[in-house]
């Protein structure tokens, strides 16, 4: 029994040396990184990998730093070779932990940029089937489609993501470059994707609810009222019916009331910027913060960048009605999404938050103040059955 408990003592500490070891070297390595040494952190990083090549923890960290460096490095040969290698680390740790969208979906972005389009249409049809909630997903499968010449299935792609992020309708995005040219193909499939759910959302009211929100604030945002009224009215949604009337008719005094009705939402303190010209300012300021109006004097310490604020005013100022400030042109801004529970996930919490690489440009007005426009829901399992009944009906997906 002795001899046998010492075998296993042993055993365990020749198994959790080089875990700790490679630890260690981690640690080192991200802090060699936070001063600038990138050398210093692959080969730290590089050393913890060979100690414990089972943890994709450190390929995915070598993965992403060296990508995020390739998309700042302004040297052609120094950008390909950060893209490559970052590219080679990203396929090391999914071999090792091939299933987290993680590594799929910033692969892909990688591939698209290195010009390997066979690459990204493969790892975003992965990324679409682990997590086809994840937001980019079935975009950058759209994108690279339609880099592969395949526009009918980038164009059914992209309508997913817009089933599933339906925010992106405010977007630029995809009405730029070559989504442009299927951009009235986009919106076409989307809007038979919605008819399609609404056939089997009968039973599920939470689905049933998601698909008249979405699809009427696509109507809206197209300037088909009628038909965004016909599915707002189902859902007695008051922000919905205050965008139409406004929509309808020119502003006024009367609608102020209504707004002011409304629950305590940015949406709320934007629209009474727009109805009151004399506060506009403070109103903006407060549907940024979307504090309390009795609390106008704590602003100041969450208000945004003074050029933000004058360039919503200068827009306002110039729109001669509310959809025109929301829609022609938007002002827009860059955030990127960051993997908050990357660490824990990963079972390791010291080294850096990745980012995506997503590159979204988002309607600044209606991101960060009408979002209850639209239905995000992150969690509708049934939504999200539908849209992998769809998804596999994709070539590229077949199989998989």
């Amino acid at each position: 029994m002795a001899i046998a408990l010492a075998a296993f003592t042993v055993a365990v500490h020749i198994w959790l040396y080089p875990v700790h070891r490679a630890w260690a070297l981690s640690s080192d390595g991200f802090t060699q990184l936070r001063q600038d040494n990138v050398a210093g952190f692959v080969e730290k990083l590089t050393q913890a990998h060979q100690l414990a090549p089972w943890e994709p923890y450190y390929s995915y960290q070598l993965g992403w730093n060296l990508g995020d460096l390739s998309f700042q490095a302004s040297d052609p040969a120094q950008q390909q070779q950060l893209r490559q290698d970052a590219i080679a680390w990203f396929q090391s740790a999914n071999e090792v932990s091939p299933y987290q969208e993680f590594g799929h979906s910033n692969l892909g972005w990688l591939a698209v940029n290195a010009g390997d389009i066979d690459m990204a249409v493969e790892s975003f049809s992965r990324s679409a089937q682990l997590v086809p909630a994840k937001k980019g997903v079935f975009f950058g499968l759209g994108f690279s489609l339609m880099q592969q010449g395949k526009p009918e299935l980038a164009a059914q792609a992209i309508a997913l993501e817009l089933v599933r992020q339906p925010l992106l309708i405010s977007s630029p995005v995809w009405r730029i470059g070559p989504l442009a040219a299927i951009a009235d193909q986009i919106i076409e499939q989307t809007l038979k994707t919605y008819d399609q759910l609404e056939a089997v959302a009968q039973s599920d009211t939470a689905l049933s609810s998601y698909i008249h929100q979405n699809r009427g604030a696509l109507h809206w945002w197209l300037g088909d009222i009628t038909k965004a009224e016909a599915d707002w009215t189902s859902i007695a949604k008051p922000l919905g019916s205050v965008l139409l009337q406004l929509s309808q008719s020119a502003d006024s005094a009367a609608l102020r009331e209504t707004v002011e009705a409304l629950p305590e939402t940015s949406a709320k303190y934007a629209l009474l910027a727009w109805l009151t010209p004399s506060n506009r300012h403070a109103l903006l300021e407060k549907a940024w913060a979307n504090l309390p109006l009795e609390d106008l004097s704590t602003v100041e310490d969450v208000a945004p960048p003074a050029e933000i604020i004058d360039s919503l005013l200068q827009a306002m100022s110039t729109s001669n009605h509310l959809d025109e400030w929301l829609k022609e042109p938007p002002i827009t801004w860059q955030p990127r999404s960051q993997r908050s529970g990357f660490g824990v996930l990963s079972r390791h919490i010291d080294g850096p938050l990745p980012k995506d690489y997503l590159p979204r440009i988002e309607n600044l007005v209606v991101t960060r103040f009408f979002e209850d426009v639209f239905d995000m829901s992150a969690y509708l399992p049934r939504l999200d059955q539908q849209i992998n009944s769809q998804r596999i009906e994709f070539p590229p997906l077949t199989g998989r």
